[in-house]
């Protein structure tokens, strides 16, 4: 049975309120289901609660930073897709991120053309991982 964009959970991890609001419309507008979360903390929470397949998280936050939060969900669930948002001066951490499995990354301000393309290659390897 062939997944339909409404089946899609994607958890957004940002602690800017702004970039929470405006990617949740984004991404609802897609047809996906969005979970957003302001911390990795709580992120991490709301990945028990609602399974979310993707999730999107920001690189820099406070507390727990996004590379934490990609090896934590990887230890949770390996099958999860993980893309990180990072500043564009931050290809290191990019690099990083990708050995520990992380499907995809894009750069902040997020355009959405490139969402749309991390989003379709995380759905490709969950769809044929599972």
């Amino acid at each position: 049975m062939k997944k339909t964009e409404m089946d899609w959970r994607v958890l957004f991890i940002d602690d800017e309120e702004g970039i929470r609001k405006v990617m949740s419309i984004v991404l609802e507008d897609a047809g996906y289901r969005v979970i957003t979360a302001e911390s990795g903390e709580r992120g991490l929470e709301l990945l028990r609660e609602h399974s979310p397949q993707i999730v999107i998280t920001d690189i820099r936050m406070p507390g727990m930073d996004g590379i934490e939060v990609l090896r934590r969900v990887k230890e949770e669930d390996s099958n999860l897709e993980v893309i990180v948002v990072t500043a564009f001066a931050e290809m290191d951490v990019a690099v990083r991120a990708l050995q520990s499995d992380a499907s995809d990354f894009i750069t902040k301000p997020i355009k959405d053309e490139a969402l749309f393309v991390a989003l379709e290659r995380a759905k490709s390897r969950y769809t044929t991982r599972k």
